[in-house]
């Protein structure tokens, strides 16, 4: 993989170090995996996908969601504008995730290493990590594949109802994080490598779609409407 920079480089993901670091709930992880075929990356984003999927009407869901956040608003003596606003943002950030994960497994698939490489071959002698370790591309795609690999051990191996939380590769940088890249993947061979590289990918294909399906539904709201078209430019251009 080449030393290149994202696709998206605003709102890649999203800003707070709680949005970044955290999930709970592995229940709901589950339920939203098995309704939209992804893993969310965050407690922030779980929450915003269960508040939309709530609504019955598909065709209306970020609409009725968007209303119901001005309603509150009104009557909080908040600013309902900016929190409509704010809230299509954060759709545009986790549809810029997307993009920017489908990417690095596209490179990391087409890699010519890991083309012609022996599927027994192991992680760390395929690529040392003295090989990679400045290469921001690759330290991208490996941090991608350990939180799908995270993620996944925690929601689908956790008792449902828990509620501790769990802390993602993203709170890490560093050394930490090259060891951290370590611990969940250099036990893997390649073809393992390869399987969660086509399973993220998948994932993020409808995580993207999912977002611009709200980003779309988001111009119904007179707040949104001038925010979610440039984020669609932007984004379909891009990603399409």
């Amino acid at each position: 993989m080449s030393n290149t920079q994202p696709l998206v480089e605003s709102n890649a993901r999203p800003n707070s170090k709680d949005e970044l670091s955290f999930l709970e709930r592995p229940e709901r992880l589950v339920t939203i995996k098995n309704h939209l075929g992804f893993y969310p990356q965050s407690n922030n984003e779980a929450s915003r996908i269960t508040a939309l999927i709530g609504h019955e009407d598909k065709n209306h869901q970020a609409l009725t969601h968007l209303n119901e956040v001005s309603i509150h608003q009104y009557k909080a003596g908040a600013s309902a504008s900016e929190a409509v606003r704010s809230i299509v943002r954060s759709f545009e950030g986790y549809a810029g995730s997307a993009v920017n994960e489908l990417y690095y497994m596209d490179s990391f698939l087409t890699d010519d290493l890991v083309i012609r490489a022996n599927n027994r071959t192991g992680f760390t002698t395929l690529f040392p990590l003295e090989e990679w370790r400045y290469d921001n591309a690759q330290i991208a795609a490996f941090s991608a594949m350990s939180r799908f690999r995270e993620t996944q051990r925690y929601a689908e191996t956790e008792k449902d109802g828990r509620m501790g939380n769990r802390t993602l590769i993203d709170a890490t940088s560093g050394e930490e994080r090259l060891e951290r890249i370590i611990e969940n993947l250099g036990g893997l061979r390649v073809s393992e490598l390869k399987r969660i590289a086509d399973t993220l990918k998948d994932g993020q294909i409808k995580r993207l779609d999912f977002w611009i399906e709200q980003l779309e539904g988001s111009k119904k709201h007179y707040f949104a409407r001038d925010v979610s078209e440039l984020a669609l430019k932007e984004l379909v251009s891009i990603s399409r």
